[in-house]
C-alpha cells in the first residue's frame, strides 16, 4: 500500500501571496545587473511576466494554460534568436535563463515550485560575476541573496513574521563566511574563463585588436584594465624612455590601420646601445600572440618570435596569465655598415635599365588590373543590388511571421479563457423557503 505524503509536504502547500512578492522581489533584485545588458524587449517581458503571476494571485485567477506558456516561450525563443542569430553562448543563454525565471513563475503553484524558482535565482547570482567582479555587483548580489534564502525560509515556515526570516537568513549567511574565506584563500585560481562555451569562452577578453579605425583609440584609452606589469633589475628607465612596443598596425587602406603581411625571417638583435635594462613582464590574458617589451628588444622569450616590424608573437594566443623574462637596449646602435663599391652591384646604368623595365612591367599589370575591374563593376553592382532585395525580402518575412505568431498567441489565449470560463463551477443557488 502506498503511503501518502504528508498534508505539509512542500508539494501540497500553495504558494501563498506573500510568498509570491517575496520571490519576485528576489528575482528583481537577481536580474536587475542584467536589465542593463538585455534587449529591452526582454527586460520588459519579464518584468510582465512577474506582474502577471503576481496579478492572478491577488485576483485569486486561474493560471494560464500549459499551451499558452509554450506559445510565449516560442516567441520569446524566436526573438532572442533574431537578436543573437544563436540560442547557445554566455550572453544568450544568460537572458534565456533571465526569461526561464518569469515562465517558471506561471506554472508556480506550490511551494515546491517556488523552491525550485529560488534555486534558479541563486544560479543567476554566479551568472552576473562573469561579466563583472566590481563592489557594487558584489554588494547587490549579497542582497540578492540574502532575500532569497530570507524567501525560502519563508517557505518552510509560512506564518512566521518576515523580520525573523531575514534574522535566521543573516544567521545562515553569516555561517558562510568562514567556508567562503577557505575557498577564497586556498582554492587555486583558474586562468582564463571559468565558464564558456567553445564559440564565446574567450569574448570576454578586450583590448587591442588587429585593426584600428579613427575613433577607435579613443575608446580603448577609456578602458582602464591593466594591459601587463613590469619589474625592473635595478633602476627604471625614465618615462620618456618607456616605449612599449606591442601589435605594429603599418598597412593602411584609406580608412583602416591593419597588420600587413609578415615579412619572413629573423632580424639581428641589437647587442649595445645608450643603456640596457633587464625586467620581467607579467602580461593579462588578451587572446591574442602578442607579447609587450620594451623598445629595442635583445632577447627573445621562450616560444616566442621576433617578426622584421619589431613584434614579439608568441606560438599560442595567451589565453591565461604569462610571466616573461626580457633584455631590452636604448636607442641601440645601428648594425656596421659596407662601404659602396660599385664593382658589388655592377653599373649604375645596368641597374637604372632593370628598375626601368621593372616598373614599365608594374605599370602594365596596374593598367590591365583596372581595366578588368572595370569589365566586373556592373556585375559586381548587380550582386550587390540582388543581395540588398534578398534582406528586404527576408525582413518583411520575418515581420510577417512575427505578426502571425502575435495573432496566434491572442486567439490562443481567447481560446483559454472561454475555456476556462466554461469549465468554471457555477455557484450553487439559494435554497428558497
Amino acid at each position: 500500500m502506498k503511503a501518502l505524503p504528508h498534508p505539509l509536504a512542500p508539494e501540497l502547500r500553495m504558494v501563498s501571496s506573500r510568498d509570491l512578492l517575496w520571490l519576485i522581489c528576489s528575482l528583481v533584485l537577481v536580474i536587475a545587473p542584467h536589465a542593463l545588458r538585455a534587449p529591452w524587449w526582454l527586460t520588459l517581458l519579464t518584468l510582465c511576466l512577474y506582474g502577471w503571476r503576481l496579478y492572478l494571485t491577488l485576483q485569486r485567477a486561474p493560471l494560464p494554460s500549459r499551451w499558452l506558456v509554450l506559445a510565449v516561450t516560442a516567441v520569446a525563443l524566436l526573438a532572442l534568436w533574431i537578436e543573437f542569430r544563436t540560442l547557445f553562448g554566455r550572453q544568450p543563454g544568460i537572458l534565456l535563463l533571465v526569461m526561464f525565471s518569469g515562465l517558471k513563475l506561471l506554472e508556480t503553484r506550490t511551494h515546491r515550485d517556488a523552491a525550485v524558482a529560488a534555486f534558479l535565482a541563486y544560479f543567476l547570482v554566479i551568472t552576473n560575476f562573469l561579466y563583472t567582479q566590481s563592489i557594487l555587483t558584489a554588494v547587490l548580489m549579497t542582497l540578492s541573496l540574502l532575500a532569497t534564502t530570507a524567501t525560502l525560509v519563508g517557505f518552510a515556515a509560512p506564518q512566521r513574521d518576515p523580520r525573523a526570516n531575514l534574522r535566521t537568513a543573516s544567521v545562515l549567511l553569516a555561517q558562510a563566511v568562514p567556508a567562503a574565506l577557505v575557498l577564497f584563500l586556498l582554492f587555486p585560481r583558474v586562468q582564463g574563463p571559468l565558464w564558456g562555451l567553445p564559440q564565446d569562452a574567450y569574448t570576454g577578453m578586450t583590448g587591442l585588436s588587429e585593426t584600428m579605425s579613427p575613433g577607435s583609440l579613443s575608446n580603448l584609452a577609456q578602458y582602464d584594465a591593466i594591459a601587463f606589469r613590469a619589474e625592473f633589475e635595478g633602476p627604471a628607465p625614465l618615462h620618456a624612455l618607456r616605449y612599449w612596443r606591442g601589435p605594429v598596425l603599418w598597412d593602411f587602406d584609406g580608412r583602416t590601420w591593419s597588420i600587413g603581411p609578415e615579412l619572413r625571417g629573423t632580424p639581428p638583435l641589437p647587442t649595445e646601445g645608450r643603456a640596457s635594462y633587464r625586467y620581467a613582464v607579467v602580461l593579462e590574458p588578451h587572446n591574442r600572440p602578442w607579447l609587450f617589451a620594451l623598445e629595442s628588444v635583445a632577447s627573445v622569450p621562450e616560444r616566442a618570435r621576433l617578426t622584421f616590424d619589431g613584434q614579439i608573437l608568441s606560438t599560442t594566443p595567451v589565453r591565461s596569465r604569462l610571466r616573461y623574462d626580457l633584455l631590452s637596449v636604448i636607442a641601440p646602435e645601428p648594425p656596421p655598415s659596407k662601404p659602396f663599391d660599385p664593382a658589388d652591384y655592377g653599373t649604375m646604368a645596368e641597374h637604372v635599365g632593370v628598375a626601368a623595365d621593372r616598373l614599365g612591367g608594374t605599370v602594365r599589370d596596374v593598367s590591365a588590373l583596372l581595366g578588368t575591374l572595370d569589365q566586373k563593376l556592373p556585375a559586381v553592382q548587380k550582386v550587390l543590388d540582388e543581395t540588398t532585395a534578398r534582406g528586404k525580402e527576408s525582413i518583411d518575412h520575418a515581420l510577417r511571421g512575427a505578426l502571425v505568431v502575435g495573432i496566434a498567441i491572442v486567439v490562443a489565449w481567447a481560446v483559454a479563457a472561454a475555456a476556462v470560463r466554461r469549465v468554471r463551477p457555477r455557484a450553487p443557488a439559494a435554497p428558497t423557503a
